[in-house]
């Protein structure tokens, strides 16, 4: 007999069950003598938060009617100014227009990274709440319940992120060139693009996707998205609050925006496949179609090695891959050869 046999059977004995199959103990019956249950708590991982760049309208001629957003007209590419109006004006890449921040953006990102990157906290995600209807009472004060809901949010609710600031203060100039923009095209002092008006779409929304994941960092445990949203206060003043008694600011060590938010999808199969689409549709080499050709998927010990590169993908088991472009990944491998080599 094994170890492991004879472990199975002291456990038996003392009424834990199996200790091998512990996790399907759990399910299939019930611990009717209340010894304890051996199944491992859950732990997953807090997982990753991904801010989607929203469609500003940041061409010379709207920058120019704002001194507010004047700045961003700067022609150095590796400046604060021009990482803001990069991010937040994905078509502002393209030619003609060819804005660019190559030491700063990758302009085939869908997402914001510094906000990932630096985000401390997000809270606000509405618990899913059932609306009932209750009958009147009858002569004998009798009644009847049932649920009267749809199967969906479709509501307003509020969202606050909570990010640690960094050199520079980039997050709060995003979020004050981004706030100052929606105020101003809602007054018509600024314009949207054209198809932005044609199509009736909001241009300066985001989608805040939340990826929950094992403890490994592997697979997706838990995905949820709001519909759209939108942040509506940038915490400026914090940052001009003065005191003797340091010569440090540390008011706005961290920055806090709300974000007002439309909708949201808890664990809904089309959010997996919504988050694949945006992020083919700012990368389209990152379609299935021509993905395996032009990219290589990082196996788990090349991860580290990749840190802060490469384009993610839920794939069909929920496992969170990571690509990086062929090119890139050949030559990061070749250094690490020549390095070992030395």
């Amino acid at each position: 007999m094994s170890n492991r046999e004879t472990i199975n059977l002291i456990s038996k004995g003392s009424g834990l069950g199996n200790l091998s199959a512990t996790a399907t103990n759990v399910h299939k019956g019930i611990n009717h003598r209340g010894v304890g249950n051996p199944v491992t708590q859950n732990t997953d991982n807090h997982g990753l938060t991904f801010f989607t760049r929203p469609r500003l309208n940041l061409s010379y001629d709207n920058l120019s009617a704002s001194r507010i957003l004047a700045p961003l007209l700067t022609q150095s590419e590796l400046t604060q100014q021009r990482l803001i109006r990069v991010l937040l004006d994905p078509d502002g890449t393209k030619s003609p227009r060819s804005v660019k921040a190559p030491g700063l953006v990758d302009e085939r990102s869908a997402f914001i990274p510094m906000l990932t990157n630096n985000l401390l906290s997000i809270s606000g995600w509405p618990d899913v709440d059932v609306d009932t209807y209750t009958s009147q009472e009858g002569i004998a004060k009798e009644s009847w319940s049932m649920i009267d809901d749809i199967p969906r949010n479709y509501g307003t609710y509020s969202l606050t992120a909570n990010f640690r600031n960094i050199i520079g203060d980039p997050i709060s100039a995003l979020f004050y060139a981004w706030t100052h923009y929606a105020m101003a095209v809602g007054r018509g002092e600024l314009v949207p693009y054209p198809e932005m008006i044609v199509e009736n779409e909001i241009d300066y929304m985001t989608r805040i996707y939340r990826l929950v994941l094992d403890p490994t960092r592997t697979y997706v445990q838990k995905i949820a998205n709001c519909g759209a949203a939108f942040p509506t206060a940038v915490p400026m003043g914090a940052a001009f609050n003065y005191t003797a008694d340091s010569p440090l600011a540390n008011d706005n060590e961290q920055i806090s925006i709300p974000f007002q938010c439309i909708g949201v999808e808890y664990n809904d199969p089309i959010s997996i496949q919504e988050f694949n689409a945006t992020v083919v549709y700012f990368n389209p080499e990152m379609a299935d179609a021509t993905r395996e050709q032009l990219f290589t998927k990082l196996t788990k010990s090349e991860l580290s090695l990749f840190n802060y590169q490469g384009y993610p993908r839920i794939a069909e088991d929920n496992e969170l891959e990571w690509w990086v472009a062929k090119d890139t990944y050949q030559l990061t491998i070749d250094e690490q050869v020549a390095i070992a080599g030395v």
